[in-house]
């Protein structure tokens, strides 16, 4: 097996290749696009590859991958118009973003499975939201869920961290 050391200047002679092609086909105007979608594009793929390296190495830190990951394909998406956001679906988009990145860890590290809770908190209060945004469901109805069960999340959080403290605690030989 080879040292990253060695794979190093091959990862970055590809890079610059591409790189230099894209350009060169931009500046000779055959190959138009708005930099912004290349810059978002480009930070997308970085944190989906950063992911899947945590993945393999079992590693910390792919809460904040898959944030960055989120919100660049956001931002990607919106700068590309590809889809119509309103500016007004980041706030549930973005609490979608970060349910996918609770659950995200608890799949990286399953040990820490109490991470479930906040991450369902997240998903559906940032579904909620974003469903009530888009008509489907009454806006009245989401807040007075969210107003009335809040602290359930809380109850079944701590319940949570007991739960987990208690299967990690060392045992008396």
């Amino acid at each position: 097996m080879t040292h990253p050391a060695h794979r190093q200047p091959i990862f970055w002679g590809g890079v610059l290749i591409v790189l230099g092609t894209v350009l060169l086909l931009h500046k000779l105007e055959l190959l138009p696009f708005s930099w912004w979608v290349l810059i978002w594009g480009g930070v997308a793929a970085a944190a989906l590859f950063m992911i899947v390296r945590r993945f393999r190495e079992h590693g910390e830190g792919v809460f904040w991958w898959v944030l960055v990951f989120c919100f660049a394909l956001y931002k990607l998406v919106g700068t590309a118009e590809w889809l119509y956001l309103p500016s007004w679906y980041v706030l549930p988009l973005m609490l979608i973003a970060v349910g996918i990145a609770f659950a995200t860890t608890v799949a990286l590290r399953p040990r820490d499975w109490h991470l479930v809770v906040p991450a369902a908190l997240f998903l559906f209060v940032g579904g909620g939201i974003l469903m009530a945004e888009m008509g489907t469901l009454e806006d009245e109805v989401v807040r007075s869920a969210i107003r009335s069960y809040w602290p359930f999340a809380l109850i079944a959080f701590g319940a949570a961290l007991l739960l987990n403290w208690r299967d990690k605690k060392p045992t008396a030989s």
